[in-house]
C-alpha cells in the first residue's frame, strides 16, 4: 500500500523535527506533540500491516501465466573429458 509509505515518511519527518529542530527544555510541548504524532502514525502503520495485509511480506496482483508448449531454445551439451587430465591455458 502506498499509504504505508506516506505514513512512514511523515513519521520520519516528525522524528527529525523532534530531534534536530525542537530543543527539549525550551520546546517541550512541540517535542511531546511530535512524539504523540509519531506514536499514532506508527499505530496506524502497524494496524494496516497486521490487520489489512495480515502480515504479508510481499503482495502481488494475481495474473495468469500462459503455458509454454515447446521450448524456445534447446540446449544440448556433450562433455568429452580429456583422458590425459592435462589442462590447457590459453592467453
Amino acid at each position: 500500500m502506498d499509504l504505508k509509505i506516506v505514513i512512514a515518511a511523515i513519521s520520519c519527518l516528525l522524528g527529525y523535527l523532534s530531534h534536530f529542530y525542537f530543543r527539549f527544555p525550551k520546546n517541550a510541548p512541540e517535542v511531546a506533540l511530535c512524539l504523540a504524532g509519531y506514536c499514532v502514525l506508527m499505530a496506524i502503520h502497524y494496524w494496516i500491516e497486521n490487520h489489512c495485509e495480515k502480515g504479508a511480506f510481499f503482495i502481488s496482483k494475481s495474473h495468469e501465466v500462459r503455458e509454454i508448449d515447446k521450448p524456445l531454445i534447446l540446449l544440448i551439451v556433450r562433455l568429452y573429458p580429456d583422458p590425459s587430465n592435462s589442462h590447457k591455458v590459453f592467453k
